[in-house]
């Protein structure tokens, strides 16, 4: 999951990213994050799952949210729009096997 903060990194929204990330409402079993994306240095069984449920959703908005952030630059967006199918193809891969 490290490419995921490194592509984050390049195109400016990995503080919006753990802005979402932490604000996370608890739900039946999802158990919230405790830590920021970046703090967690191992990824085991339950936080694994967890990460991989919300990955998707927190990736998309922290790459399209515009009311607190500086707009992506058009040259990156077509590389966010290849980086949110990644996501979500790795994630479908993932929780199915």
């Amino acid at each position: 999951m490290k490419w995921v903060q490194e592509f984050l990194e390049y195109v400016g929204r990995m503080t919006i990213f753990d802005h979402i990330w932490s604000r996370l409402p608890p739900f039946p079993g999802f158990t919230r994050p405790n830590k920021a994306y970046r703090s967690v240095t191992q990824w085991q069984g339950k936080e694994m799952r967890n990460l991989l449920w919300i990955l998707l959703g927190v990736f998309t908005a922290a790459l399209s949210r515009t009311t607190d952030a500086d707009p992506i630059a058009p040259r990156h967006k077509p590389l966010c729009h290849k980086a949110i199918l990644c996501v979500r193809y790795i994630t479908e891969y993932i929780l199915i096997s």
